[in-house]
This record gives structure tokens, sequence and C-alpha cells, in this order.
């Protein structure tokens, strides 16, 4: 004897999935990655402005370098080798002392590397998860996230070139003080007044126009959505009964068959012999 009945498979509700769109759909959060990172290392970095000594230095001096945090330090060391000495020059960054005014233009530029960061960490964690997380990720949230890329980060990052308008380029102490020695007085120009753009300072324009760029990914993708699911599908399965010597049953699957999508209003299983 033989008898078949026909099934359909059911569908999870999960809130967590994945799907070709994943990927894709990682493109801002990875630009929003390397925007935190080249925001970070512009802010904490001690060379965003720097100080070249003038060509006609009568002593080969080095450049200065400044960041928003931070100052370079150069320390030379002789290191004897058997008969031979050697000489290592190592760059730090060390913080400023405690006696360096610190003004309005150079706080402000202080606060708004701290304020970028913090936020750009909240939105790139965010679009992180907001791809494996569809029900959290609506249309409003991820429009909120992209402002935040496209106009938010980017101003903030901007506005720690600040830095330029305040005593760190303009009255820098450091130099100051290399002015005020006595072949300063004599009329060897050792600095120039003002400072130059220096690789932190790239570091930041990076920075910012990546923030804009993820908004922009943002946008163009839209927010992530939950792939629509097929409908279910029937199947028929048949299975062989096989009566034993020993009084026993044996039943073997014989045959699958798929059949088409059933209709939700009859959406029962049937059976049939």
């Amino acid at each position: 004897a033989s008898f078949s009945f026909t099934q359909s498979p059911q569908h999870s509700n999960d809130m967590f999935g994945f799907d070709n769109q994943w990927c894709l759909h990682m493109i801002p959060a990875l630009l929003s990655a390397f925007a935190f990172t080249t925001a970070a290392l512009a802010s904490f970095w001690c060379e965003t402005v720097k100080f070249v000594p003038s060509e006609d230095t009568p002593n080969s001096l080095p450049s200065l370098h400044f960041g928003i945090w931070y100052q370079r330090q150069t320390e030379v060391e002789s290191i004897e080798v058997g008969d031979n000495v050697r000489v290592v020059v190592r760059n730090t960054c060390v913080d400023y002392p405690g006696s360096i005014d610190i003004d309005s233009s150079w706080k402000t530029a202080r606060a708004f590397s701290v304020m970028a960061l913090l936020i750009g960490g909240l939105v790139t964690f965010a679009l992180v998860l907001a791809p494996c997380a569809y029900s959290y990720a609506g249309k409003g949230r991820w429009q909120s996230l992209a402002i935040f890329c496209l106009v938010v980060l980017p101003l903030f990052q901007g506005l720690t070139f600040l830095l330029f308008q305040s005593d760190a380029c303009l009255e820098n102490p450091v130099v100051s003080n290399i002015r005020n020695t006595e072949d300063q007085q004599q009329g060897l120009d050792f600095y120039p007044d003002e400072c130059e753009w220096d690789a932190g300072s790239s570091a930041n324009v990076s920075a910012a126009v990546l923030w804009f760029v993820a908004g922009l990914a943002m946008l163009a993708m839209g927010a992530p959505r939950r792939p629509e699911r097929p409908p279910p599908e029937t199947q028929q399965v048949t299975y062989q009964r096989t009566e034993n010597l020993d009084g026993t049953a044996t039943v073997a699957e014989t045959a699958v068959v798929k059949g088409t999508a059933i209709s939700t209003e009859d959406p029962h299983s049937a059976v049939t012999e």
C-alpha cells in the first residue's frame, strides 16, 4: 500500500537576517570606520601644524610640530657601540606644559575634536549593526544618521581647524621662546611667524570627506529592508508501506514532488491514500 500527503514549509520570524543587501549596506559602515580612524589620528596626533626653520638658519634645526592636544618632542641620544658612537633620534608625542596659555580658539578646536569623535563613534557603531537589525534600522533612523554624516560630523571636523587661528599657530609659546634667545635678538630668524599645514591637517580633511561620502552612500542605498518571503509551497511525499512476515510494517519514502504555492485562504495540508 502507498499513501501521500502535502505539506508546506514554515518560515521563522527572526528579528535578525542576512541577504544580498548586507554587503552593500556595509559600505557606509566601512566609510564611517575609516572616517573615525582618520579623525582620531588628526585630533590626537602631534603633527597638525608645523614650523619649518628658515633656509638661512646657521644650525641644522629640526622642524617643530604641534597638534591639538599634544606636541612632538625630539630626543637625541648617543649610544656607544664598541669604539663607535651611534646617534639615535626619537620623536614622541608629549603633553603641553601646564604653563602654556590655551586661548579660546584653541579650546574650541579641542572641544569639537572630542565631540566629533564621540558622535562619530556612535554613528559608526549604529551603521555596523544596521544591516543586521532590520527591525531597528527604519527609514527615519537611517535618514537621521545620514544627516549626521552629511552635515554635523563634517562641520565639527572642520571647526577643529580653528587651531590655525589660535596661539598654537600665530603666537606659539615654544617658537616665541626661541625668538627670545640671544641669536634671535641679533636678527637671526630661526622660524617663521606663522605655522604651516602638517600631515595631521590632511588627515582632518580626509575625515571630513569620508563622513560626507558615508552620508551620501546611505541616502543612495536607503535603509536596510527585510527581504520579502516567497509564498509557501506544497510538496507531495509518497510512502510505500510493506507488510512483513512477522506482522510488522515498514514504511519507506519513495518520492517527493514539489507543488505550487498554496492559497492563504486554505493553508491546511491535504492527505490522500
